[in-house]
Order: C-alpha cells, then sequence, then structure tokens
C-alpha cells in the first residue's frame, strides 16, 4: 500500500535565501510563488468567496429596494428595523478611515518587506510580522469586516438596518474568519514552524487580545 505523499513546509526558504544575497529579484520571486503554486488564489475556496458576496448583497438589499423600488423588493423595505443614535453613526465614520488608513499600512509593509515588491505585495516570501501584524494574523481581513459593518450604520440613517443587514454581516465576517484559515494552511507550507510560531504569540482577529499581547512583548 502506498503512503500519501506529504505536503511540504518552509517552501520558500531557499527563496528567502536567494533574495537576501541577491541572486532574485523581486519580480522572480513573485513568479516563483506562482510556479510553485504558492499563490493564495490557489487557496481560497470558491464557498468562501461567494459566501462573503451573498453576506455584501445581505447588507444592501435594502438600499438597493429603496433605490430600484422594484416591487418584488418592497416587502424588504418593511422589515422591523434597529435605530442608531448619531454618535454610533459618527464613530463608524472613525473605524472606516482607521481601517482605510490600515489596509494601506498592510500592503505598504508587504511591497517593502514581503520579497515580491509592489507588483506582487500580496503574494509574499518573507514573513512579515511587523506593525497591524503584530497585532492580528489577518489585519485585512478584519479591515474589510469593520468596513462593511461601518457602512451599514452609516447609512441606516436612511436605509432600515434590518435583521438582513445583520445577517450579512455575519455572514461576511464568518467567511472572512474562514479565509484567513485557509491562508494559514497556505503561510504553514510556505514558513513552517517559524509560522507556527508567529501563530501562537500573534491572535487571528482578536484585536483586543493582540493589543495587549504587544504591548507585553514591547515592555519586555
Amino acid at each position: 500500500m502506498v503512503k500519501k505523499e506529504e505536503k511540504k513546509e518552509g517552501m520558500v526558504r531557499d527563496l528567502i535565501e536567494k533574495k537576501k544575497r541577491g541572486e532574485i529579484t523581486s519580480k522572480e520571486a513573485y513568479q516563483e510563488i506562482y510556479r510553485r503554486g504558492l499563490q493564495h488564489g490557489k487557496y481560497s475556496s470558491q464557498i468562501t468567496g461567494l459566501v462573503m458576496l451573498v453576506g455584501g448583497i445581505l447588507c444592501f438589499i435594502t438600499l438597493i429596494a429603496k433605490i430600484t423600488d422594484l416591487p418584488m423588493l418592497e416587502p424588504l423595505t418593511q422589515l422591523p428595523a434597529i435605530s442608531f443614535p448619531p454618535i454610533i453613526r459618527y464613530s463608524a465614520v472613525v473605524f472606516i478611515l482607521l481601517s482605510v488608513i490600515v489596509m494601506f499600512h498592510t500592503t505598504f509593509l508587504r511591497a517593502k518587506k514581503g520579497g515580491c515588491g509592489w507588483k506582487g505585495e500580496s503574494e509574499t516570501i518573507m514573513l512579515v510580522t511587523d506593525g497591524a501584524y503584530g497585532v492580528v494574523r489577518h489585519p485585512a481581513h478584519l479591515c474589510f469586516g469593520v468596513i462593511l459593518l461601518s457602512f451599514t450604520l452609516i447609512l441606516s440613517e436612511g436605509v432600515p438596518f434590518t435583521i438582513l443587514p445583520v445577517i450579512g454581516n455575519i455572514l461576511f465576517f464568518a467567511a472572512s474568519y474562514y479565509s484567513g484559515i485557509e491562508e494559514e494552511e497556505l503561510n504553514i507550507l510556505k514558513w513552517g514552524d517559524e509560522y507556527r510560531r508567529y501563530m501562537k504569540e500573534v491572535p487571528r482577529f482578536n484585536f483586543i487580545l493582540g493589543i495587549w499581547r504587544w504591548t507585553r512583548r514591547k515592555r519586555k
């Protein structure tokens, strides 16, 4: 009986060494990631993307119903709605701005320290643990969820915040969380035990716990 071949780990270690010695360019490292089948798209399931899409649609289906005035969507505007005080909506604007800043920040970190340059900023050979990546393992995933939730809260003054955006946000966050798990499977293949140690130090999405741990590390 033939044993099933185990997946290798640390599959970018040689690329890291070559990059440090200047033997390959960022573009070549980016191309090699795809040649080895280590790109993110290969480890992202279609179901995860579909759930995100459905969640996003549910978040704004009431807005679509109000804009289009389609008779078939009109009942959606009559569902019981939740009312939020102005301070909640103003806070949502702040959260959107902070999330956008964090997303630009993480993009910059991946481009500058990931080893594949600006063109390949989403496909890295170096494990980036600085900045927001020292607080949570998937800051971009978390920011997308925060932005979606914040937009639905801001729009709630003119667009009823019903059970539909509640379900939509839950689905989107759940799919984002699972997308992070899928990404971690890829990252373990790329960096092996180095990434496992990082997983023990930095939480996946819990930014409160992440800030506490980050603060403790800085004090040492």
